[in-house]
């Protein structure tokens, strides 16, 4: 309901015009505001492989492959086992990152050793391999292909244990 009756949708609107033609010519992006400098844009010639936020986008030939891209400097501390979170996160932690992998590696190779990192980083941060392999492996199971868990479960396991 209109708490205005004397208001009508059409004044509305018309308000609503004029604020954006006040934006557009005493704001705009591309004027020689003495408060802003112009935008200045960077180009950089073609490539077949570029980062983009967490990924790394590579074109091979007609087609576009994708891998998780991790900064070097990132220090991974991922929540310590004495942490007074629920015991919910660290397994919302391994499943997301089991899942992460198959989301983001177009390529099921590079799927496992990147879950891999995950366990031993996780580790690192002081959770015991034994009380966490299983909830890996039953990501894995669960969210990774069938050969991919059958990969993990082998006696050539990639897995420290």
């Amino acid at each position: 309901p209109n708490p205005n009756p004397s208001i009508t949708d059409d004044d509305r609107f018309k308000s609503f015009q004029d604020d954006i033609n006040h934006f557009g010519t005493h704001h705009s992006f591309f004027s020689g505001n003495t408060n802003q400098r112009p935008l200045r844009w960077t180009f950089s010639n073609r490539a077949k492989s570029t980062i983009f936020l967490d990924l790394t986008i590579t074109l091979r030939g007609t087609e576009i492959h994708t891998d998780i891209y991790e900064k070097p400097q990132n220090l991974y501390l991922y929540i310590p086992p004495s942490s007074c979170h629920a015991p919910g996160v660290t397994k919302g932690l391994i499943y997301g990152s089991v899942n992460r992998a198959r989301s983001l590696c177009s390529d099921p190779a590079t799927r496992l050793p990147f879950v891999k990192k995950t366990f031993l980083r996780m580790v690192a941060r002081g959770h015991s391999p034994h009380a966490i392999f299983p909830v890996f492996q039953n990501a894995i199971n669960r969210i990774l292909s069938p050969s991919a868990a059958t990969t993990a479960n082998t006696s050539t396991s990639p897995w420290p244990l």
